[in-house]
């Protein structure tokens, strides 16, 4: 067994009345939150809990009490009950990733085309028996099952506002085989999601035609 101790300090040269604060903390991140390269440093979160916004600059991270500026942050406005993630890869990024432009509202209603819509979130779409479960769930696509050729409009993914997750199983360079079996699907989202299966035996089967 082997025992790990880990002290992050986060410093403010304001007064600490602003009540930024570390919520949560990854002190050997192996598998669970990637980079934007794929690779798995440690990480640390920062919480606004109050109802005002806090700009970052001039906050620092430290592990070591004596130089407790180690670390600062760039300018970065954290909104009140926002939280921004900060790995410890070493890299020193200053530059933060921008915020997803809000979704269509009236997706996937209007993608052309669409034939299948089920959502959890209407009641009124599930039809249940007397014990609950669910006898019929009603699709709420309203369109023609075909449309013109002429009005056809391949959707683009990585064009779609606030995409947190791409897999594409017509790009075979997004998929990493293993004596014929799936070991890793690469996420092609700026999110960088992969989907990965370290047992072997439950990697599905790759066939190439």
């Amino acid at each position: 067994m082997i025992a790990v101790s880990v002290a992050v300090f986060f410093t403010a040269n304001a007064a600490r009345a602003n009540g930024v604060m570390i919520s949560e903390l990854m002190p050997i991140n192996r598998t669970t939150l990637p980079d934007e390269d794929g690779d798995f440093p440690d990480w640390i979160e920062i919480h606004n809990p109050t109802d005002q916004p806090v700009n970052l600059l001039n906050y620092g991270l430290t592990d070591d009490s004596a130089a407790p500026f180690k670390w600062r942050f760039p300018e970065h406005v954290l909104g009140p009950g926002e939280r921004t993630l900060v790995f410890a890869s070493g890299k020193d990024r200053r530059s933060t990733r921008p915020k997803p432009k809000p979704v269509d509202a009236n997706l996937p209603k209007t993608i052309l085309g669409l034939i299948l819509w089920l959502d959890a979130t209407d009641a009124d779409s599930l039809d249940n028996d007397d014990a609950g479960a669910v006898r019929q769930w009603k699709s709420k696509a309203t369109q023609p099952a075909t449309i013109e050729p002429a009005e056809q409009k391949p959707i683009d993914p990585g064009a779609v506002d606030g995409l947190r997750l791409w897999l594409d199983s017509s790009d075979t360079e997004t998929l990493q085989v293993d004596k014929r079996r799936l070991a890793k699907w690469l996420d092609k989202s700026k999110d960088t999601r992969h989907a990965e299966q370290s047992r072997f035996l439950s990697r599905p089967y790759v066939f190439k035609p």
